[in-house]
C-alpha cells in the first residue's frame, strides 16, 4: 500500500535482489487493514443480498396482487406451481442428507450405554434429538455408576449384595425423574435395573 512506510534499508535490499523486511508491527497493521477491509466489502456484499432478495419479494408480492386483481388466475397458478416445484426439488435433494443425519442420531443413542437410553427423549425432529444429546453427553457417558450402597454385600463388593436386592435410593430416583422426565415408576425400575441385581 501507499500509505506504508518502508524502512530504508528495506528499499536497498529490495533493489539488491531480496525481499525487503517489515517489522512485525508492520505486518500487523498491514494485516489488519487487509481484514478491516475484508470485512467491509462482506457486510456491503450481505446488505446488498438482503436489500436484493427484500426488492424480489416486494415485486413477486406486488405482481401477485396485480395478477389477482386482473383476474389471471391462470398466470398466478403457474407462478406459484414453478415456486413449488423448486421447493418440491429442493426438498427431494435434501431428503438423503436427513436420512442420513437419522442413522447418524440413531448410532449415538445405540452408542449410549442401554441403562441410560430411556433419558434420550422421542423428538420427530433428528436436528432436536442431536442438540438434546449435545447438551447431555456428559450425563449419558459411559463411566461406572459410584456404588452407593457400600454396606451391602462388602464380601461381593456388588451394590446388591448376595442377591437380596439393594434398596432404592429416592434421591437418584428424583434425579433419574427430572433428568430423564419420567415418571416415578419409570425411574425406580431403571434404578433396578443398574443396581437392584
Amino acid at each position: 500500500m501507499t500509505d506504508q512506510s518502508v524502512p530504508a534499508e528495506a528499499g536497498t535490499s529490495a533493489e539488491a535482489g531480496q525481499t525487503p523486511a517489515f517489522t512485525p508491527e508492520q505486518n500487523e497493521a498491514y494485516k489488519k487493514q487487509l481484514r478491516d477491509e475484508a470485512k467491509k466489502y462482506r457486510l456491503a456484499k450481505e446488505a446488498a443480498e438482503a436489500k436484493l432478495a427484500e426488492i424480489e419479494k416486494t415485486q413477486r408480492e406486488a405482481e401477485a396482487k396485480r395478477l389477482q386483481e386482473e383476474g389471471q388466475f391462470k398466470t398466478l397458478y403457474e407462478q406459484k406451481r414453478s415456486e413449488a416445484e423448486k421447493l418440491a426439488e429442493q426438498a427431494k435433494r435434501a431428503e438423503p442428507y436427513v436420512e442420513a443425519f437419522r442413522e447418524q442420531v440413531k448410532k449415538r443413542i445405540e452408542a449410549i450405554p442401554e441403562a441410560y437410553r430411556p433419558l434420550v427423549p422421542d423428538f420427530d425432529d433428528p436436528l432436536k434429538t442431536a442438540d438434546w444429546l449435545d447438551k447431555n453427553a456428559a450425563m449419558l457417558g459411559a463411566r461406572p455408576f459410584p456404588n452407593l450402597n457400600p454396606g451391602a454385600g462388602a464380601s461381593t463388593g456388588s451394590a446388591g449384595g448376595s442377591g437380596t436386592g439393594a434398596q432404592v435410593n429416592e434421591a437418584q430416583v428424583q434425579t433419574l425423574m427430572k433428568v430423564g422426565k419420567m415418571s416415578h415408576e419409570k425411574a425406580v425400575e431403571l434404578w433396578m435395573k443398574r443396581y437392584g441385581k
